[in-house]
């Protein structure tokens, strides 16, 4: 493969590039730019619930809403050219996790509790 100058400096070849918080691929299949959403949403998730205890720190309401405001928009920044990957069962499931650890806590409910039962308790749908 021949090497590619612009203006006098010889590019590279990368495996994938983050432009403006996406994460682009070289068969654009998205999956980095999910994963690296995913793990962000979950941080952020854990790191509200380390201040949410079951008599101090913020109510389940205030959770619910900063989690419908701050943590929601996180994850689903730039949906408008990943949507088509969410009908694989991968990232359905991994949109999934994050919305349930976000329903666990906001319900203060134990980790057996089925999902779709949190989301109706909550009122976040999938």
């Amino acid at each position: 493969m021949t090497q590619i100058t612009f203006y006098q400096q010889e590019l590279t070849c990368v495996k994938q590039v983050e432009y403006l918080g996406v994460i682009l691929d070289s068969k654009l299949n998205w999956k980095a730019h999910i994963d690296a959403k995913c793990q962000k949403a979950i941080t952020a998730v854990y790191q509200l619930c380390r201040t949410t205890g079951k008599t101090w720190g913020y109510s389940p309401r205030i959770v619910h809403w900063l989690y419908t405001v701050a943590i929601r928009p996180m994850l689903s920044y730039a949906a408008v050219v990943w949507w088509t990957r969410v009908d694989y069962s991968t990232v359905d499931k991994q949109l999934e996790h994050v919305q349930r650890i976000a329903c666990l806590y906001i319900a203060g409910a134990i980790r057996t509790t089925p999902t779709s039962a949190l989301e109706v308790i909550t009122g976040l749908s999938s």
